[in-house]
């Protein structure tokens, strides 16, 4: 326990001991680089930042899995070193930050006819409001995933498990056009739906296509550096995550039942991560309170 206590308090000030430390750090990576990955590599060269709760509670939660497989299924060791180490939990903003059709809207509407790039980031991303899957399975959907106007696939969070969600979309018109606009274009040549770039890429477009549409009202998203909420424009925060949830929010607007629209988005059923995807707001009550 002693072990894992010191790696929460090293993993919390890791970004203090590299600023004062960063020779140091520079000679141990350079040490041990057959096994230091190379993302972190990268960050230690920008500057490493002291990790936030949501982060720590993450890193607990793997190490506590890995400890009870070590124990329980492997008999490897016989103490239980988690025994009294506070996982922490992960904090979420209250209301989930996605955007209204009106504002999808002024994204298909912007010309991008003299872009080529952006146009079709912003045709994906657009798509993606449409289906509401992750951009890691999104980006590997084929043209052979749509039956009769249907999408179907397996997300890979839950490829795994003995009974996988099997999520079934059925394409708009819109979302239809989209992908034949694309057909053919995919430039590995997989039949993809898309040319699809890296998530890194994708966000970096989609900040500067919102920006050209207009979409930077203010809104709260929680600090998980300063564990409070704060206010950031809309085309700072935004990234590939906000179309799965416009997805699940524009839908539970209109049909309160989230078990259908999990059948859609690939939660499971009284998912309890489905609440961080929905905004429960004054027209649900009001709404509630006229029945």
């Amino acid at each position: 326990p002693d072990d894992i206590r010191d790696l929460k308090e090293y993993m919390r000030n890791e970004g203090n001991l590299h600023n004062r430390f960063s020779r140091r750090f520079k000679q141990i990576i350079e040490e041990a680089d057959a096994v230091v990955p190379y993302i972190y590599k990268k960050t230690s060269e920008r500057g490493i930042s002291n990790k936030s709760d949501n982060y720590m509670h993450n890193l607990m939660v793997k190490l506590s899995a890995v400890i009870r497989w070590m124990r329980e299924d492997k008999g490897i060791i016989y103490n239980n070193p988690m025994a009294g180490i506070d996982v922490g939990q992960s904090v979420y903003v209250h209301r989930p930050v996605y955007i209204t059709v009106e504002e999808r809207r002024m994204l298909e509407d912007l010309d991008l006819s003299d872009n080529e790039y952006l146009s079709c980031q912003r045709d994906i991303f657009v798509f993606q409001c449409f289906v509401g899957c992750r951009y890691g399975d999104l980006s590997q959907l084929k043209h052979s995933n749509v039956h009769q106007g249907i999408l179907e696939y397996v997300p890979s969070k839950t490829r795994s498990n003995p009974h996988p969600a099997q999520p079934r979309i059925p394409l708009s018109n819109k979302a239809l056009a989209l992908i034949g606009r694309w057909e053919g274009e995919d430039w590995l040549n997989n039949d993809r739906l898309f040319p699809f770039v890296s998530l890194s890429k994708y966000n970096d477009a989609l900040k500067e296509l919102f920006k050209m549409a207009g979409l930077t009202r203010l809104v709260f998203v929680y600090d998980t550096k300063k564990n409070k909420e704060v206010q950031k424009p809309l085309n700072e925060v935004v990234s590939s995550h906000m179309a799965r949830r416009t997805f699940v929010g524009t839908c539970y607007k209109k049909v309160k039942d989230p078990n259908i629209i999990g059948t859609m988005s690939g939660h499971a059923v009284n998912s309890k991560a489905f609440a961080r995807y929905r905004d429960i707001d004054d027209d649900d009550l009001r709404a509630v309170i006229e029945l």
